[in-house]
């Protein structure tokens, strides 16, 4: 799933509380429905983090950045830096990986239930881009 598509869905998921009507309306068993309801709360709370970890990443990189300039490698400053960047981008990738995963059973239950969301909703997939193509 590419981070266009990722993002649509999520996006989605936040905005569309017809879903929820729809799986009311089909009777989709109780269990069901807050299964989903917890999976899509997970997946807000893992692109929230995401975020956050992000701007920290973006900061930490003007600090590193700006390390560079004035300092020579050999600083330890610079290390300790650099080992927290490591970190918190390691954090990023396995969330991304952990809301693909959701995302995908959440598309996977939904679709069960519902058939083909885009149907269902009316809505359209952003086109996907295929790396070095444009």
């Amino acid at each position: 799933m590419t981070e266009k598509t990722r993002q649509w869905f999520v996006d989605q998921l936040r905005k569309q509380t017809k879903l929820w009507e729809q799986l009311i309306e089909k009777d989709t068993d109780y269990s069901t429905q807050s299964w989903l309801f917890e999976k899509t709360a997970e997946v807000i709370l893992m692109s929230d983090e995401k975020a956050r970890l992000n701007q920290k990443i973006c900061g930490l990189q003007l600090n590193y950045d700006q390390t560079v300039q004035e300092i020579i490698m050999e600083n330890s400053e610079l290390a300790k830096i650099l080992r927290e960047m490591e970190t918190l981008l390691f954090q990023v990738k396995s969330l991304d990986i952990q809301i693909d995963k959701t995302l995908e059973q959440i598309y996977d239950v939904v679709g069960a239930k519902l058939g083909d969301l885009r149907e269902e909703l009316d809505l359209e997939l952003p086109e996907e881009e295929v790396d070095g193509y444009g």
